[in-house]
């Protein structure tokens, strides 16, 4: 497997977020805070992230909306706030280009270290348009490009494969993954060709996408997989 493994943490207060990413420093590659859902005020949140970024480098992915392409409930003057303060640490952000656009733009301009993303919670798109969408995001140079959507068909889930290789003969880096029950088949295979990337719970209750596979499930998966 190549993929990094990416515990996805949604919890309401810094402590919490905090003593998990300690807890489990060593058991995960990756650490993805949805900071939408912490509760303190964001030059907390901003005291948090910083230290966190000093302290994990590389390791910590900020995401600012929330589940099922819910609102986000914090003021883009907000979130502008803490983009600039992170753009110079080594932080991911991973930037929806439907819902944060302006914040794409502003991370842009400010240099930071980007995730661009497209979710569909509630379908695959058409491959060509998946492209197009693609190109959309190349105009904000992310590190990293992602599209996850929810597969309602186990063509949908060769389809997102397809557009992983693909996106990867043309050397970019990125994350493509199917939600839902018929989109599971990409987070193994995906994992081995090519995904920077992919999420893992410690727990089916933790997941903060549909279809995700727990760690253990993922471990024992490629255990088989090597023999």
């Amino acid at each position: 497997m190549s993929a990094k493994i990416c515990l996805p943490i949604i919890k309401q207060s810094i402590p919490e977020v905090v003593e998990i990413i300690e807890q489990q420093k060593n058991n995960f590659d990756m650490f993805e805070i949805w900071i939408d859902y912490v509760k303190e005020n964001e030059e907390m949140i901003q005291n948090m992230l910083q230290d966190l970024s000093n302290k994990f480098a590389k390791k910590i992915i900020v995401v600012f909306r929330r589940q099922n392409a819910e609102l986000i409930t914090m003021p883009f003057e907000k979130r502008k706030l803490i983009i600039e303060k992170l753009a110079e640490k080594n932080i991911f952000m991973d930037l929806d280009i439907e819902q944060q656009r302006k914040d794409l733009e502003f991370a842009k301009e400010k240099k930071a270290k980007v995730i661009a993303s497209f979710h569909d919670y509630k379908k695959t798109p058409r491959t060509s348009a998946l492209v197009e969408i693609i190109k959309k995001m190349e105009v904000f140079q992310p590190a990293i490009f992602k599209i996850a959507t929810f597969c309602e068909t186990e063509k949908d889930a060769l389809h997102l494969l397809h557009l992983l290789l693909d996106l990867k003969e043309e050397k970019k880096d990125v994350i493509v993954l199917g939600m839902g029950e018929k989109g599971i088949i990409t987070r193994i295979f995906g994992s081995i060709w090519g995904n920077e990337i992919t999420f893992a719970p410690t727990s089916e209750n933790e997941q903060s996408a549909p279809g995700q596979l727990t760690k253990e499930q993922l471990e024992k998966i490629f255990s088989m997989i090597n023999k």
